[in-house]
């Protein structure tokens, strides 16, 4: 009788024991070691073939020059805050727009777009100013600057970060630089709010490093992923395996005892 209700049992369900699994997937470890290292290799070898590309950004907040003016006691009014916050929070739309792109396009491409006057400090050797169709040989496209730009912005403290990125340290040194210079007029004359001021709070810097190139992160990540996933399709099969392979598993699931083997007997030929 009790053999039958463990037979049952077992057809029902089947319990399973942490230390059973840990010890299964130990047995494992050669797999998932290898599939961690095949995880590795790929990664970097991705990494390896990824094109770096190079962040600029540089860090901007709107201010109300006329904060406080006409307020009781120079308390803020609501209205002194209220077009910051709004630009604030459009800042993603405005920024990159192409109505913004193609005013950042448009001073690179001009004489006012020159190196010395947008970097100063860019290309020291040169005695007179290095335009950007000289350094680069072309005028640049608004659908280039467009596509490099990228905006965050933080409403609680009015704050808007602008960054570009391109395959060229230089060349997004100077757009995110230029579309800062861009900014204020972008703002006075689109939306005609002439009390709002782009403060600059951290100036665009010249990327030493690529923005996308990470090797460690990459081969960490990917290893990390590969081994979850051949564990999980291990422990698949663990669970799902109901054969009964040894005396051990007879006497587990099903609660009988093993009174004795019969050895395999190979035909004589």
């Amino acid at each position: 009788m009790d053999s039958s209700n463990n037979v049952n049992a077992n057809k029902v369900g089947r319990e399973l024991d942490i230390r059973d699994i840990i010890g299964y997937l130990f047995s494992k470890i050669w797999i998932i070691a290898l599939v961690a290292i095949c995880a590795i290799v790929f990664a970097f070898l991705i990494t390896s073939f990824t094109t770096p590309t190079y962040t600029s950004t540089t860090k901007t907040m709107l201010i109300n020059k006329n904060a406080g003016t006409g307020s009781v006691e120079g308390n803020l009014n609501v209205s002194d805050l209220s077009a910051a916050t709004y630009l604030t929070k459009m800042s993603s739309e405005i920024f990159t727009s192409d109505s913004f792109s193609v005013r950042v396009a448009n001073m690179l491409n001009s004489d006012e777009g020159s190196f010395t006057n947008i970097l100063g400090f860019l290309d020291e050797e040169c005695t007179k100013p290095q335009t950007f169709k000289n350094f680069y040989g072309g005028d640049i496209k608004y659908r280039d600057v467009k596509s490099s730009l990228s905006v965050k912005s933080n409403e609680d403290t009015c704050a808007v970060t602008l960054s570009s990125t391109t395959v060229d340290a230089t060349l997004s040194h100077v757009i995110v630089t230029a579309a800062y210079n861009c900014m204020q007029d972008h703002i006075n004359e689109n939306f005609k709010v002439d009390s709002i001021v782009v403060g600059q709070i951290d100036y665009g810097k010249h990327p030493e490093s690529p923005s996308n190139i990470h090797y460690f992160k990459n081969m960490a990540l990917s290893a990390f992923v590969a081994v979850i996933a051949i564990c999980a399709i291990l422990l698949a099969f663990y669970i799902f395996d109901d054969k009964i392979k040894t005396p051990d598993d007879i006497e587990k699931h099903l609660g009988l005892s093993v009174l004795g083997e019969i050895p395999e007997i190979e035909d004589e030929v």
